[in-house]
């Protein structure tokens, strides 16, 4: 791998403080971050990741093109090996573009970079790619890149929920919300529920789980818009995505219904149903929970439910 070359950032006012000779503090430093495209990628699809550039306020920094060529990334997969093929293709950035990048005030800025370009093998198989950025001084926290199985929605029907208190088995429902299937089957496929719990149960309404901390709160960096259903008939063991406030839901947290809830007619996105092993929910209603507190908290379950594994069959 050839030596990083340095980041062109160039504070403006402090350059031209510099050259006048007058003493100017250090602008704050911006914040790099690199950013997932898709959940999952497929094989044979192009490997597409955004870096994002969060401006600090103070000054405008000038990124130069060559934060964006092959030598800024770093790609390894689960074995620590470098991507498959001898020499990666040298050529234009990938799919970023030449130009140099302005950042102004607290603006935020994303381009996006194609590791396919440079790679062509990258996605030939399925696995885990984590792909690290440097440039000079600057490090973005690494991003694990998952290639999975592709969805086929006439293949990809039923979801095996293995759990502490049994297994439950959902059919997927694609013709609800064809949008929210296709997006858990790809999760499921990352291993991303394998050992998270169901957390909450509300009595007589529903179970709540599948949140990476286990609480609730960190279900929300992602959101997706609703696919809500009027002609959907309401039962018991429906699975939906979670939402606050809005009609947005959870990318990750889901809940299943205890009971036909009517209520939730045309208000939920529902893309699964419990057909067999509703007696895991039942079980619920005999673990001690929070109650109602009215925080964030109410009917939080004691002792969370872990999920031990999903698998798409």
């Amino acid at each position: 791998m050839a030596l990083l070359a340095p980041l062109a950032l160039a504070p403006i006012a402090g350059a031209r403080a510099a050259q006048e000779g007058t003493a100017e503090e250090a602008p704050k430093p911006i914040q790099v971050s690199l950013e997932p495209v898709r959940t999952a990628f497929y094989p044979g699809q192009d490997l597409l990741v955004n870096l994002v550039f969060k401006g600090a306020g103070d000054n405008e920094v000038i990124v130069d093109p060559s934060a964006f060529a092959r030598e800024a990334f770093t790609l390894q997969d689960a074995e620590g090996q470098p991507p498959p093929g001898s020499r990666p293709r040298d050529g234009e950035p990938g799919a970023a573009g030449p130009e140099p990048l302005s950042i102004k005030g607290f603006d935020t800025e994303t381009r996006q970079v194609n590791l396919s370009a440079w790679y062509p093998k990258l996605t030939s198989k399925k696995g885990v790619w984590q792909v690290a950025w440097a440039h000079g001084e600057r490090r973005a926290v690494p991003l694990k890149v998952p290639v999975v199985k592709a969805y086929r929605a006439e293949k990809d029907t039923m979801a095996e929920v293995v759990t502490e208190l049994g297994v439950m088995k959902w059919q997927l429902m694609p013709e609800a919300a064809p949008e929210h299937v296709k997006h858990f089957v790809d999760l499921v496929r990352t291993g991303f529920y394998d050992g998270l719990t169901i957390f909450r149960y509300v009595p007589g309404l529903y179970a709540e789980g599948g949140d990476a901390a286990g609480d609730g709160t960190g279900a929300w960096k992602r959101v997706m818009p609703p696919e809500l259903s009027r002609t959907l008939k309401l039962t018991t063991g429906l699975v939906g995505a979670s939402r606050q406030e809005t009609s947005m839901t959870s990318d990750t947290m889901f809940f299943i219904t205890s009971s036909p809830s009517e209520f939730m007619q045309g208000k939920q996105t529902f893309y699964a149903k419990v057909v067999e092993g509703i007696e895991v929910i039942a079980r619920l209603h005999t673990l001690p929970n929070k109650g109602d507190t009215g925080l964030r908290d109410e009917y939080m379950l004691v002792t969370p439910v872990k999920i031990l594994s999903v698998t798409i069959r």
